[in-house]
C-alpha cells in the first residue's frame, strides 16, 4: 500500500513566544508552559517545537520512535522537556513495545536537559519488567557531545542498543 506524504502543518506563533503550534498530520504543540495538553492529543503522535529544538514522536507497530532534533540550550529547558518526556512514559502504557530514541538530529542538549533525558532512560529501564524491549539509541558520532554523552546515557540501562552513525 503506498501512502502519499503527510502535508506540512500549518504554523502559528502562540502568544509572543517562538513556540509553534501547528494543526495537521503530525501536530506541533505550544511547549512553553507546563499546562494541560489539548484534549485529544497522543502524545505518542506528535511533534513539539520548542525555540530551535523538536521533540517527534511516532508510533507505528508497537515501536516508538522519540526523535529529537535542532538544539535545546535555554534556561527551562529541562523543566520543559521533562514535562514532554512524562507525557510521552503516561501514554506509552499498553500501547509500546519498544522505544528508539533517535538523536541524531540533535546538534545540543545542554546539561541538565541531559540529565533529564538519563533519567527517563532509567524509567524505561524499569518498565522493562513490565514487557518494555530493550530501548535503542541512535546517535552520530560526528556530533561532539554526542559522542561524550551518549555511552554515559547508555550506562543508565547495560540492556541499551547503540547505533551509531557517522553522518
Amino acid at each position: 500500500m503506498t501512502r502519499a506524504p503527510p502535508a506540512a502543518p500549518k504554523a502559528r506563533v502562540a502568544h509572543d513566544s517562538p513556540t509553534m503550534i501547528a494543526d495537521g498530520p503530525v501536530p506541533l504543540l505550544f511547549a512553553e508552559a507546563p499546562t494541560a495538553p489539548p484534549a485529544g492529543d497522543d502524545p505518542l503522535a506528535r511533534a513539539v517545537l520548542i525555540d530551535q529544538f523538536t521533540l517527534a514522536t511516532s508510533l507505528e507497530d508497537g515501536a516508538l520512535t522519540v526523535s529529537m532534533q535542532g538544539e535545546l540550550d535555554r534556561e527551562d529547558g529541562a523543566e520543559v522537556l521533562s514535562g514532554h518526556l512524562l507525557r510521552i512514559a503516561d501514554a506509552m502504557v499498553e500501547r509500546v513495545e519498544r522505544v528508539v530514541l533517535d538523536l541524531e538530529g540533535l546538534y545540543f542538549l545542554d546539561g541538565a536537559a541531559l540529565g533529564c533525558l538519563g533519567e527517563w532512560l532509567g524509567g524505561l529501564a524499569a518498565a522493562r519488567a513490565h514487557g518494555l524491549a530493550p530501548t535503542t539509541i541512535r546517535y552520530t558520532t560526528t556530533v561532539g557531545w554526542q559522542k561524550s554523552a551518549v555511552p554515559s546515557l547508555s550506562r543508565v540501562d547495560p540492556a541499551i542498543r547503540v547505533e551509531a552513525s557517522d553522518w
